[in-house]
């Protein structure tokens, strides 16, 4: 035996096969409008929190880099859904020899290589996977303990401290989008 079908019984009415009529209404302040309200605003933080928190994960790479001079600090690079598979070359690089006081010393300053990384950064969407690389050929002995300014490396102190991060950017976001 098969029940009833529901019968439209007016605009936005229906009687179901159990005889009572149900009905939604749509109009603003509706349920439906503020679980569509809540989804926005959610993704809006969600997309937000995240920013703040990669635009500061870039900022710690970028001022926990223990060398100063040379072409590492230049090399930290930002790409979305594919890992970065060239290195690049600061304007004024000439190779080796750059130590301080050498004769090809210069310091890149924190800035330069921050505002090459927010070009890149503020095209981020959610869903997408993010890159935080250094190319430099000795990007990884840095890391593991070769340089005495940073023994701990940058990418694991800041992994070490990046809940905190995050949960200061959620809640950073949340006063942002009201």
């Amino acid at each position: 035996m098969s029940l009833p079908k529901d019968v439209a019984v007016g605009p936005g009415k229906i009687r179901r096969s159990d005889g009572n009529v149900y009905g939604r209404y749509d109009g603003p302040g509706s349920f439906s409008a503020k679980i569509q309200s809540f989804k926005e605003i959610s993704m809006e933080r969600a997309q937000r929190a995240v920013e703040i928190y990669l635009k500061r994960a870039c900022e710690a790479m970028v001022r926990d880099s223990p060398v100063l001079t040379g072409n590492f600090r230049y090399q930290w690079q930002f790409t979305m859904d594919q890992k970065p598979t060239s290195t690049l070359i600061y304007p004024g690089y000439t190779g080796p020899g750059n130590e301080i006081g050498g004769e090809n010393d210069f310091i890149v300053p924190a800035e330069v290589t921050l505002s090459r990384l927010e070009k890149d950064r503020i095209q981020f969407e959610l869903g997408r996977t993010v890159y935080i690389y250094n190319l430099a050929d000795y990007s990884i002995p840095l890391e593991y303990g070769f340089s005495k300014k940073a023994p701990e490396g940058m990418v694991r102190v800041f992994l070490g401290r990046s809940q905190f991060v995050l949960d200061a950017a959620i809640e950073q976001a949340k006063q942002e989008i009201e």
